[in-house]
């Protein structure tokens, strides 16, 4: 495996304070959502509780892996544990992330899995000892773990978090961008722009995800 896999990751002052704001308390009948730059004229939402972190990756840190769908930037180390990060914007048959980015704003999120993405090696024998500890223990929520795999989702711009009642929230009004069709179904109307709230598990069980 690459010694980029193994090297750590130090949090930059950016990363800190993202954090810091993702561990506010919410505030009392007002929704929480992180909001996702995809393209100059597409913005997304996502509950900021399906969040686990947000973190700034340098691209060269990511490791690419052949033979894997177009979405699949590569392999990235955080906190001595590897993951995968999917351009999320390409995912969505919106402009992809440029190469030519030095970094890129990526949040965690940990789906529900109908399928299994392809394990790294490391997962692999993590999985197997995890299988076999389950089996000396009794414990019978082994595939329910199995099923649930941390992605990192790459977008342009993290844009900070917004507030809105849970009238705010409103269904899809057309023209809606074409990738979109599938992983959304309501939206919020900020001063500035349509957010569109995007389906975690949906994304995640995107067919574009795993090989054909």
């Amino acid at each position: 495996m690459s010694e980029q896999l193994i090297e750590s990751n130090t949090e930059s002052n950016d990363d800190r304070a993202i954090a810091t704001n993702l561990e506010q308390s919410a505030t009392p009948d007002l929704l929480e959502y992180i909001q996702l730059h995809l393209n100059n004229e597409t913005w997304a939402a996502i509950e900021m509780l399906r969040a686990d972190t947000v973190i700034s990756i340098n691209a060269k840190s990511i490791v690419p892996i052949p033979n894997m769908p177009a979405c699949f930037l590569g392999l990235f180390n955080h906190r001595g544990h590897v993951y995968w990060v999917i351009d999320l914007p390409a995912l969505l048959n919106i402009t992809p992330l440029e190469d030519a980015h030095h970094s890129y704003a990526a949040m965690m999120v940990t789906p529900q899995l109908e399928k299994v993405i392809p394990s790294t090696e490391q997962e692999q024998e993590q999985e197997q000892e995890q299988a076999a500890n389950s089996e000396s223990s009794g414990s019978r929520n082994g595939d329910d773990r199995a099923n649930r795999s941390p992605l990192l989702l790459a977008v342009r711009e993290i844009a900070g978090i917004v507030k809105f009642r849970p009238d705010q929230i409103q269904a899809c009004i057309p023209p809606i961008p074409p990738g979109l069709h599938a992983y959304t179904k309501q939206c919020l109307d900020s001063d500035q722009h349509q957010l569109y709230i995007l389906d975690i598990e949906a994304i995640a069980n995107s067919p574009s995800l795993y090989v054909q």
